[in-house]
This record gives structure tokens, sequence and C-alpha cells, in this order.
């Protein structure tokens, strides 16, 4: 829907959404080899995603750290590491690698 709103508001460009769950390793590499098979590569990598749950130390709940691990931590490190990938793939040395706090 924000792909086709930004086509009728007239924007230059076109917004190509990918569901991606970056809790799940298999979904970030899907997404890469996604990009890889339509535009031969990731130049540009921006890793904005992260969460916070109010899971107090001493009564919270696991699974509110694993998830915010998986995310705040795995993802973003996964994300860098795969967008490298596919720039020495190709021989970018100008690309960019961003890391929103």
């Amino acid at each position: 829907a924000l792909a086709a709103e930004c086509q009728t508001a007239g924007y230059s460009g076109v917004l190509i959404p990918y569901k991606c769950d970056l809790t799940r390793v298999e979904d970030i590499q899907s997404m890469f080899a996604a990009i890889k098979a339509k535009h031969k590569g990731v130049d540009v990598c921006i890793n904005n995603a992260g969460l916070a749950h109010p899971e107090p130390l001493l009564s919270g709940k696991t699974s509110g750290w694993k998830n915010m691990l998986d995310v705040n931590v795995l993802a973003l490190s996964i994300c860098p590491r795969e967008a490298y990938q596919s720039m020495k793939e190709r021989n970018i040395d100008d690309g960019h690698i961003i890391n929103l706090n």
C-alpha cells in the first residue's frame, strides 16, 4: 500500500517492500538473496530496526529478552555482514552501512 501511495503521490524512485522477520536468520538471508536476484546486490544498508520490552532483570520473561537480543544484536550483526558480502562480491568500495540507535 505504501509503495502505491508513493507512486500515486508522484515521488521519484520505486519502493519495493519485502517482508522479513528479523528474528529469523533464514528470512534475513532470503531477503538479501531476493535483493541480489532483482538488483544484483546491496550498496547501502540502513539498520534501523530495534525494540524494547519492559522486562525487568529480576522478574522479566526470557522470551522478551531473547526477542530483544535477536533483533537488536543478532539482526544488527547479520544484516551488515550480508550487505558487506554483497558489496565485496561486486567489488563495491564506496558502499555504506549505517546503524541507527
